[in-house]
């Protein structure tokens, strides 16, 4: 629009016009699901539809996964995200321009895995309410436990992982490191506790299970064995590390 008809345009219609772009840009596929399995569900604008594999992701999307559920998504940088059962995941922003690339997503609840994709490692950000990862490497799970600390860990690559008032450390792969509840520092990076990534594996058997061809292992089969896996991560989750055994001993 050129200078002089911004000048004739009255307040109202430059706020339109403002709106307009501002909902086309949040309407453009940032990506899709790859895979979903159960009651996974995409809510844009407080609007939540059952999600379906090829289903296209936005701007400001939620992902919400209910009881041993979980998706995958791929993004157009082929950056990779999975959820969980009973997860909840923002995806607060998406730049694939190679001048200012940008991607940010708020873990609300439960387990996401994140491989980064095509854009430089540090244009990614993941939060949760009590914990900031940055990006400096490749494959890491990241998990809201059940009492609310965050936990990261790191498969390949590394990150720097930050409570809110800004202490950080750098965990590598094979370590974790934990943020409490009330967003104290950082633990320092060590081997995960027991339990800790019991719900990443519950959600990456039922991912896995999601591939299996149907003549290999019937949707009963399957749907048996990712229910399995998902008590098996309660169980593991209630286990008290310091105890063998614990509840269950």
């Amino acid at each position: 629009m050129c200078p002089r008809a911004l000048r004739g345009m009255n307040w109202a219609g430059l706020s339109l016009l403002l709106l307009l772009g501002a909902a086309a840009a949040q309407a453009e596929p940032i990506g899709e699901a790859t895979s979903v399995v159960r009651d996974v569900h995409g809510e844009v604008g407080g609007k939540a539809v059952p999600l379906k594999v090829g289903d296209g992701l936005v701007f400001l999307q939620v992902i919400a996964a209910g009881e041993a559920s979980a998706a995958q998504t791929r993004f157009i940088d082929q950056s990779t995200l999975a959820v969980g059962a009973n997860s909840r995941v923002t995806l607060d922003a998406f730049v694939f321009d190679p001048a200012k690339p940008e991607m940010a997503a708020t873990l609300a609840t439960g387990v996401l895995r994140f491989v980064t994709g095509q854009m430089d490692k540090n244009a990614y950000q993941l939060k949760t309410k009590t914990a900031t990862v940055g990006v400096r490497g490749t494959v890491f799970d990241l998990i809201v436990a059940g009492d609310g600390a965050t936990i990261v860990y790191v498969e390949e690559g590394s990150v720097s992982f930050a409570n809110t008032a800004g202490a950080a450390v750098t965990v590598t792969p094979g370590l974790a490191s934990r943020i409490d509840a009330q967003s104290g520092p950082p633990s320092p990076p060590a081997p995960p506790a027991a339990g800790d990534l019991a719900p990443a594996a519950a959600m990456a058997t039922n991912l896995a299970l999601a591939f299996a061809p149907a003549e290999v292992l019937p949707a009963a089969v399957a749907e048996r064995v990712g229910d399995l896996a998902a008590e098996s991560a309660a169980a593991a989750a209630s286990t008290d590390p310091e105890s063998p055994g614990g509840a269950f001993k």
